[in-house]
């Protein structure tokens, strides 16, 4: 992002240098960790991690590379984004470009998204899109995103010696794969990144306050640049984790406080300001101070993506209320009103929606209430029988409570991916119980959470891979058939904007048209999406 945003502002779009640029950047940051803490095996330890992370990211691309993104945002907006930076669009100084996707009606066939959303997850896999030549590739920062948050979450974790290592592995595990990220991994939706990134970050803030050190501080100011432009209210979630931390941290700890503070402004100015230039400042600075509406020319964000509570939850409903209805309610990915079900039990049925990476209530997976109810027994008695050891973990319990009011910050956090940081609420509270009952009874209900969450998250992830495995095999030997077409095939895209640029990539013949000119039986959908196309011959 910084090397992107760098050219940007030089008038130098995309180009098949920016990932090298960038791994050149990557590596003399890495090599100062690696001598600020291993002075004297500096070289050995650099050319082992760097050498490794090369290695995961190639394999990662390569992967990312072999599955075709099937799902509804992914193949609208996100991938008309990408491809417009990938083929010159410099987001700083220009509009973003028409074309046949902005031809028809509504928030998806116009250029709202691409005017203000933040751009950071974009501008990577247009770069990585650029370099490889595979449009699919730039979905494999999810996967090292994923993986970034169960390193940070194990050595933050590391620090406590009072957790066993086989724990340390669960808890880790359990905190990099939360259901958003393990649910959009193949795809280009960014809620799952951001939910990466906001559990590095919570492993940073433990990191400092236990161990803290100038580079911790430098690594933090990075990840607040990258929550900042993954999306919009990362922006906000990252400002309440951090800056509340700060305060409880000046206070307690002292030593540090200003320089942590330094850090934190600076990875804010940078986020907003520089890497974040479109849409923080070209959209919403600059269209408040000259028409007082951040929005123009759209009335707010609202007046054109239309908030979807009021027909789950009916009107009238508080914030709060919507989170714990969608908490305690079955699993659902269709807009329709909510179904409340007791703790700890599912249905085969409700274990299908997670085929989607846009699960509405109950998206964090069909037994997390009945982690929240494990979650909540367990405080009780910590706060009744462990109350003076809990000063021991009050930083936790700070972290908890920032964790809390970051989600309720957002009036639609009863959506799952919209505050993906409320997977991380029994998870702390785990941490916290393995810490402070140390042994005896009261740690069973502790380890039943864990394993309670380990057995959601299996059940998730076996059916989104299966699923999205299957489909995009379906969707490339579809691909595959309509390559083998002499004559050109008619076809209706609407805004399914992905569609088209295969189609272009696959050396598919198509022409596009308003309406088929051929009978219905000869209709045919493109694998899950509205796209209709006109062929003589089957297709799967």
């Amino acid at each position: 992002m910084l090397v992107s945003s760098t050219l940007f502002f030089l008038g130098l779009p995309i180009s098949r240098f920016h990932v090298p640029a960038a791994a050149a950047m990557a590596a003399g940051f890495g090599w100062w960790g690696v001598n600020f803490y291993f002075p004297q095996e500096r070289i050995r330890v650099f050319g082992l991690l760097f050498g490794s992370a090369v290695i995961a990211f190639f394999l990662f691309a390569l992967l990312s590379s072999r599955i075709y993104d099937i799902s509804w945002d992914g193949q609208t907006y996100h991938a008309e984004a990408i491809a417009q930076l990938a083929n010159g669009w410099n987001p700083f100084f220009e509009a973003p470009r028409g074309g046949p996707a902005f031809s028809h009606s509504g928030v998806y066939a116009s250029p709202f998204y691409l005017i203000f959303s933040s751009k950071g997850a974009w501008i990577c896999a247009a770069a990585l899109y650029k370099f490889s030549g595979s449009f699919e590739s730039g979905k494999a920062f999810h996967l090292m995103l994923i993986l970034a948050c169960f390193l940070f979450s194990f050595a933050a974790l590391s620090t406590f010696r009072g957790i066993k290592w086989q724990w340390l592995l669960i808890l880790s595990f359990l905190i990099a794969f939360n259901p958003v990220s393990v649910c959009q991994m193949f795809t280009y939706y960014v809620d799952g990144q951001l939910s990466s990134l906001l559990g590095i970050t919570i492993g940073l803030l433990i990191l400092i306050y236990r161990r803290p050190d100038r580079f911790k501080m430098a690594v933090l100011a990075l990840v607040v640049i990258l929550t900042i432009n993954v999306k919009l209210n990362g922006a906000l979630y990252v400002a309440i984790l951090t800056g509340g931390y700060w305060l409880f941290y000046a206070v307690v700890k002292k030593a540090h406080r200003t320089e942590l503070a330094a850090w934190l402004m600076v990875g804010g100015i940078l986020g907003g300001g520089f890497v974040g230039f479109s849409p923080y400042v070209t959209q919403f600075i600059n269209k408040l101070i000259t028409t007082g509406n951040p929005f123009h020319p759209y009335a707010g964000w609202t007046s054109v993506v239309g908030l979807e509570s009021p027909e789950i939850f009916g009107n009238g409903m508080d914030r709060v209320s919507r989170l714990a209805i969608s908490l305690f309610s079955k699993s659902e990915v269709l807009l329709i009103p909510f179904k409340l079900k007791l703790p700890f039990m599912f249905s085969l049925d409700e274990l299908q929606v997670f085929a989607f990476p846009d699960v509405r209530v109950g998206g964090f997976g069909p037994l997390f209430s009945g982690a929240i109810v494990l979650s909540v027994a367990i405080l009780a008695v910590l706060f009744w029988k462990y109350r003076r050891r809990l000063l021991c973990a009050a930083h936790l319990l700070v972290l908890m409570s920032l964790i809390f009011i970051s989600a309720l910050s957002l009036s639609e956090s009863w959506w799952a991916r919209f505050a993906p940081q409320v997977w991380m609420l029994p998870l702390v509270t785990a941490i916290v119980g393995l810490l402070i009952t140390r042994r005896g009874l009261w740690r069973w209900p502790v380890f039943a959470l864990l394993l309670l969450l380990c057995a959601n998250n299996l059940l998730i992830s076996y059916k989104y891979t299966v699923f999205t495995l299957s489909y995009s095999v379906l969707a490339a030997s579809q691909l595959g058939t309509l390559k083998k077409q002499e004559q050109p095939i008619p076809a209706k895209f609407g805004f399914f904007n992905a569609i088209r640029y295969r189609f272009e990539r696959e050396g598919i013949r198509y022409v596009e048209v308003e309406t088929l000119p051929c009978s219905k039986d000869k209709e045919k959908k493109v694998i899950l999406s509205p796209v209709l196309i006109c062929t003589p011959d089957k297709t799967p």
